[in-house]
């Protein structure tokens, strides 16, 4: 089978049969052989199981035809075993016949002999001839595996039921502090601003250090707190959270 897919010409059905597996099976006491192909697409699939049906009928069918063949041979040789013997038997005959007239003086009556009848032998033997199963349309064909659409949504299913499992499983592993609350918590403290990690914190214009850009707005919070905490506590009004003798308590 793949001999004559590589007689043919290189086409991509052709490639993807010889690519391709195939299986055939047939049940038990049925005359029908099913035959299974799987290849990179439908046309090759198609391809791939009607070489091998064609395939299969050929040998099958030369291998009946060599049984016929043997058993008309051994017809034949019988047939001339028998016409040789009845030419022996009647030459015989024929020879006891004038043998027997020369000796008698008169002719005697002899009983009348039936000559054998010539029989042929005839043999019979049943042939089958496979015929040629009618060749699916490729536009009828329907692919069985894999099927991508289906394959891809449940790996999009599986993917997501995972990633909700490890996200849950790091998220009660992490112990990193993660919010100011949670800062707060852990320090018994108030935060009185956070600043966010630039990689040029100062900036330097007109010869003076300026904060970045980014940093301004939390500065000028933490200075306002420190500022309204400080006057508080001189007056003795109020204490402000996290200012302890005119001093901001602010953990890094």
């Amino acid at each position: 089978m793949r001999a004559r897919l590589r007689r043919e010409r290189k086409t991509p059905p052709v490639r993807a049969a010889l690519k391709g597996k195939t299986k055939a099976k047939s049940a038990e006491k049925s005359e029908f052989i099913a035959i299974n192909g799987e290849a990179h697409n439908a046309r090759g699939a198609a391809l791939l199981v009607n070489t091998t049906a064609q395939t299969y009928v050929k040998r099958q069918n030369a291998h009946y035809r060599r049984e016929v063949e043997a058993a008309i041979a051994l017809s034949r040789r019988q047939i001339r075993r028998i016409e040789a013997g009845q030419l022996q038997s009647t030459s015989t005959s024929k020879d006891k016949a004038a043998a027997k007239g020369s000796a008698s003086t008169r002719p005697r009556s002899s009983p009348r002999r039936s000559a054998p009848r010539s029989t042929s032998w005839k043999p019979i033997w049943r042939c089958r001839r496979l015929r040629r199963s009618t060749r699916p349309s490729q536009s009828k064909s329907k692919l069985l595996s894999p099927h991508p659409r289906s394959n891809a949504l449940f790996g999009f299913a599986i993917g997501l039921v995972l990633a909700a499992f490890a996200a849950y499983a790091l998220s009660r592993l992490d112990r990193r502090l993660r919010s100011l609350a949670a800062i707060e918590e852990i320090f018994q403290t108030q935060v009185l601003t956070a600043l966010r990690s630039v990689r040029r914190p100062l900036l330097h214009r007109d010869g003076h250090p300026v904060p970045a850009y980014v940093l301004r707005e939390a500065l000028w919070r933490l200075q306002t707190t420190l500022q309204v905490g400080s006057s508080a506590v001189d007056n003795g009004h109020a204490s402000v959270p996290g200012v302890e003798n005119g001093r901001a308590s602010s953990p890094a």
